[in-house]
């Protein structure tokens, strides 16, 4: 038996493939052939036309990398080992994976090629496309949350932080059929949201969905539990969500997060995709990008017994801190002067600024104010 190893130009997606370096154009290798073949169809996400042993492992390739067809990828037969007398060679495939712009996915696999009375045959294992995959598994992508940047106040104590939530909602894996729009009426009727509204999203979406209608912090939460527990369905799940000591507490100034609008997903040139929690008003709409960071991303698998392994991750970067000079103690008493005017009493703000550097101290608006920002935007004589 003798060994022949044989240097494979790289092939990269959309170019052409070179020749082996066996002399030119008279003096190629079948099996070289067929490996450049192969790595030039791996770059575009596929099998391509190369023969495979098993026909089946084509349709069986594409289902599997289906999850990463939005990846470039750029594979190279970096070596083929032909041992004539076996009718075989081994292939060692270089891959790429530009997982982002900043961070490359790169390993090897080996591939063997078997020959037959019609020629060379590519006999394609999972295993062939990433390490240590078997039959069975699934590949997919997650996406990786930064943790929320805090706002501060004076003295950096924590203004809007990670606080404890409940997200009310129905587990549809609990229900079914006519049940599904008995359960989310029901639920909506406990926490008052539109019901009519709340059906037709509970109707709509999938049968393993968890249709939320709801998020209360976890002390205004206490009250609903009771009568909500009792309907088919119900769900309430414990979360987090970055919020400030009180309801009322700088509201305005501070602004809210949520999920983020059509709108704001358009317009932040890819930053911002739907799914995501942003700001949506005051400060933490407008540090946004501060305060949110930057997604990861990782490149799972999931074998047959549900188990799920990282392939490859990119880490995400935390959001910053945003300081502000609000004192806690000066804004709830703001805040508890303009509280003795009621629900409806006249529109009044207070602001409370430190002559000596301009520092805003304390932001509060009314009840009648109606949601205006009237301490930021009111035009009155200091008094």
């Amino acid at each position: 038996m003798r060994s022949l190893r044989l240097g494979v130009a790289v092939v990269l997606a959309g170019m052409a493939s070179a020749c082996s370096a066996l002399g030119g154009d008279d003096d190629t290798d079948p099996a070289a052939d067929l490996a450049d073949d192969l790595a030039a169809a791996l770059s575009d996400h596929s099998l391509g036309e190369v023969p495979l042993g098993d026909e089946a492992q084509r349709t069986a390739f594409e289902e599997l990398v289906a999850p990463l067809d939005e990846v470039p990828a750029a594979v190279a037969a970096s070596s083929v080992d032909v041992v004539e007398e076996e009718g075989w060679a081994d292939v060692t495939l270089t891959w790429r994976w530009d997982v982002t712009a900043d961070a490359a996915w790169e390993y090897d696999t080996s591939v063997r090629l078997a020959q037959d009375g019609e020629g060379w045959r590519v006999q394609w294992e999972p295993e062939a496309l990433v390490p240590d995959l078997a039959e069975g598994d699934m590949l997919g992508l997650r996406t990786l949350t930064p943790q929320r940047g805090d706002i501060t106040g004076a003295g950096g104590v924590a203004l809007v932080t990670e606080r404890p939530v409940l997200r009310y909602g129905l587990d549809k894996t609990k229900v079914e059929g006519p049940q599904v729009a008995r359960s989310a009426g029901r639920i909506a009727r406990v926490l008052d949201v539109d019901a009519a509204s709340y059906v037709e999203r509970a109707e709509a979406m999938g049968p393993e969905a968890f249709v939320e209608a709801l998020v209360l912090r976890e002390d205004d939460a206490l009250d609903v539990l009771p009568a909500f527990r009792k309907v088919p369905g119900a769900l309430a799940v414990r979360d987090t969500l970055p919020l400030a000591p009180t309801r009322e507490f700088a509201a305005a100034l501070l602004g809210r997060v949520g999920p983020a609008t059509a709108e704001l997903v358009e317009a932040s040139d890819g930053r911002v995709v739907a799914g995501d929690e942003v700001g949506l008003s005051g400060l933490q709409a407008r540090y946004d990008e501060q305060l949110s960071g930057s997604r990861g991303i990782a490149v799972v698998a999931r074998d047959d017994q549900d188990r799920l392994r990282t392939l490859f991750e990119v880490a995400p970067t935390d959001g910053a801190d945003l300081a502000t000079t609000l004192d806690p103690g000066l804004q709830q008493r703001a805040e508890q002067a303009l509280a003795t005017l009621g629900d409806a009493g006249p529109a009044g703000a207070l602001v409370a600024i430190r002559p000596s550097d301009g520092a805003v101290l304390a932001s509060a608006n009314g009840a009648g104010a109606g949601g205006a920002d009237l301490a930021s935007t009111g035009q009155y004589a200091p008094g």
